[in-house]
């Protein structure tokens, strides 16, 4: 039994294969070719990266706030 399934999405008059994972229920990536989404179900149903139980923080996208600060500056300091 398959733990992904291919999904075709319409999103302003464009289409996308999104891979689903079945178990955790989550929309691992999104394709424009059909094939790339192929080929990466492949390469997960045969045990690649999570085997089926991808964790949901790796999914989410992550927004780092911009700062001015130097970090190499910041480390100088303390190995002084």
């Amino acid at each position: 039994m398959s733990k992904y399934d291919i999904i075709q999405v319409e999103h302003e008059e464009d289409f996308f294969w999104c891979l689903y994972e079945k178990d955790t229920e989550q929309a691992i990536n999104f394709f424009l070719f059909k094939d790339d989404a192929y080929e990466k179900k492949d390469f997960l149903e045969k045990g690649g990266a999570f085997n089926g139980f991808t964790p949901s923080f790796i999914l989410k996208e992550v927004n780092l706030p911009k700062t001015s600060v130097e970090i190499n500056k910041n480390f100088e300091e303390l190995l002084e």
